[in-house]
């Protein structure tokens, strides 16, 4: 298994205790703190990809338009785990979740 699937793996892993447990302060500030690494990993992770997303497009022949560039971009190895990360990044409970004030207000 690879470390990015690790990391997907870890991130369902970390929302669904959050989700299934009644948590104290203590556990539910030591999952914000893993989701917010976690998610600071992805963010760096994605912005690493869309670098390398630019370098494809840049380097593809000008008879390509640049909708069948970017297809053929998503059908990468590269492209299809940016897609996921977009997902992960982009989701409104992990957002929610991540923010001090709504995990405060969980434990009252």
């Amino acid at each position: 298994m690879g470390r990015n699937t690790y990391k997907i793996m870890k991130l369902e892993e970390l929302l669904k205790s959050v989700k299934e447990e009644k948590l104290d302060k203590e556990q539910l500030e030591g999952y914000h703190t893993q989701l917010s690494n976690l998610l600071a990993e992805m963010n760096i992770e994605m912005a690493g990809l869309e670098k390398e997303e630019a370098i494809f497009m840049n380097s593809k022949h000008s008879d390509d338009t640049a909708i069948a560039q970017k297809i053929a971009w998503k059908a990468t190895e590269s492209g299809l785990r940016l897609i996921v990360k977009k997902v992960f990044n982009g989701n409104e409970i992990i957002t929610k979740l991540i923010k001090k004030p709504t995990l405060y207000s969980l434990l009252t």
